[in-house]
């Protein structure tokens, strides 16, 4: 696909008003989660009961991932045309998660310039998964037993994630070359931690207040990576071979069905095709553009591929297993 022809497409979407911003809705958004995080936290001091706890957890988990998706719309610039609004809003969300904002920009910037390529796409350069074969036969001892067998070890891998964000969040921090670069993180990194732990194990027994943070941690984990692990687990990776930026776009993201519940709980990531064609695309219109989007493919004869939520499953487990078959 040519560059004349993207412009094409991005003209269409620029003809249908769909690139324009409006804070308004991700105002009201901001403003539910926060009251939701809220009584949240008032939960701690009116009930001491594991019960209520435990779905406090549950309640605290599906928070985070939602503040964790605005975090991700502001990295991209796509509420407002403030850049320095962006950015204050992007911080305060990411402190409400205890991740740093500057940290996931450059991650998150870097998957977008590397979709799917081996040696440039930090959401699938991980030590103990491997997305290619390539990937596969350079691991070494127990990662390589761990990848050997990753279709068993895939789910259960997903539950540490938001260990090993907060891990590479804090090492970013930390290795920050000038000092005065990482103050604003460390700061805010440091309060979101104190915050947590104090509000937690000043309300709770020790041990309820360790079942907590296990239990949240681990529901936070699986809410965010069945948002992420969709959109391009499983899809074809870039192995050194040119292909042009549309193309690769298209062919490296996987769509899941739109359905009023189906585009909330994804925040809209499940438009994937069109958030990677245009990563500044509101979320709130990405249904739109997925019409126009999904007839020019039509017009150009590329493949434009969109599946139901269990089908991406069975589709990344089966690439998985495909993978680890040459280590046996």
């Amino acid at each position: 696909m040519t560059t004349s022809e993207f412009a094409e497409l991005r003209r269409r979407i620029v003809d249908a008003g769909l690139l324009k911003k409006s804070i308004q809705p991700t105002v009201i958004s901001f403003a539910i989660n926060l009251v939701l995080l809220l009584c949240s936290i008032s939960i701690f001091f009116l009930s001491q009961h594991i019960g209520v706890l435990l779905l406090n957890a549950v309640f605290l988990a599906l928070i985070y991932g939602r503040f964790g998706l605005l975090t991700h719309d502001f990295g991209h610039m796509q509420v407002c045309k403030s850049t320095k609004i962006n950015n204050l809003l992007g911080h305060i969300c990411g402190t409400v998660v205890g991740l740093s904002y500057p940290w996931w920009k450059d991650k998150h910037n870097a998957h977008h310039a590397h979709t799917n390529h081996d040696h440039g796409d930090p959401d699938i350069d991980l030590p103990i998964l491997a997305y290619s074969e390539a990937q596969a036969m350079r691991k070494k001892g127990i990662c390589r037993f761990i990848v050997k067998h990753q279709g068993w070890f895939f789910l259960p891998i997903q539950l540490l994630a938001a260990f090993s964000l907060r891990y590479s969040s804090w090492k970013y921090v930390l290795r920050k070359r000038k000092p005065t670069d990482c103050i604003l993180d460390l700061f805010l990194s440091s309060l979101h931690s104190t915050i947590y732990l104090v509000l937690i194990f000043s309300t709770q027994t020790w041990w309820m207040g360790l079942l907590f943070i296990i239990v949240h941690q681990h529901l936070w984990s699986l809410y965010i990576t069945s948002i992420f692990a969709p959109n391009h687990k499983g899809m074809p990776i870039i192995e050194g071979e040119t292909v042009d930026f549309m193309r690769e776009q298209i062919l490296t993201a996987r769509n899941i069905k739109p359905g009023m519940i189906t585009d909330y709980y994804y925040g809209h990531l499940n438009y994937q095709i069109e958030h990677h064609l245009f990563p500044t695309l509101p979320r709130h219109n990405m249904r739109k553009a997925r019409k126009i989007v999904k007839q020019f493919c039509k017009e150009q004869e590329i493949e434009y591929y969109e599946t139901g939520v269990l089908r991406s499953y069975v589709e990344i487990f089966q690439h998985m297993h495909k993978i680890s078959l040459c280590l046996r």
